[in-house]
């Protein structure tokens, strides 16, 4: 059953995966844009460009190296999102609809079709 502390680690979970994927092409940004603005105050330039142009190259270079793990990321928060609703779904339905749901999520993921979703509940209180 979806309970207020079961909703509450759903939340929690997806808001830490989005800070530490943001935080990850924010922070190297902000460096960036601090030695720049440092650069421009010491040189007097100001030019908007000079200030633009380095962080989104920063920004897309730590995209294009961290993207495996970005993606990484969220995938592991899926898998546990549909493992738990799948869990929560065996609580609440009959061994018929069991099976169903074997079948179906099966369709998604390879390894549920093989071990079911009861072995993944096992676990789970």
């Amino acid at each position: 059953m979806l309970t207020v502390d079961v909703a509450a680690d759903i939340v929690a979970s997806g808001i830490k995966v989005v800070i530490l994927l943001v935080s990850v092409l924010v922070v190297p940004s902000l460096l960036v844009g601090l030695l720049v603005s440092v650069f421009q105050a010491v040189t007097q330039i100001n030019e908007q460009t000079l200030s633009f142009l380095p962080r989104l190259i920063v920004t897309l270079v730590v995209l294009g190296v961290w993207r495996q793990w970005m993606i990484i990321q969220l995938h592991d928060l899926c898998i546990h999102l549909f493992t738990q609703a799948a869990c929560w779904c065996i609580k609440m339905r009959t061994s018929d609809v069991t099976q169903l749901m074997d079948l179906a999520l099966g369709l998604w993921f390879p390894f549920v079709a093989h071990y079911g979703v009861s072995a993944l509940c096992a676990g789970a209180g």
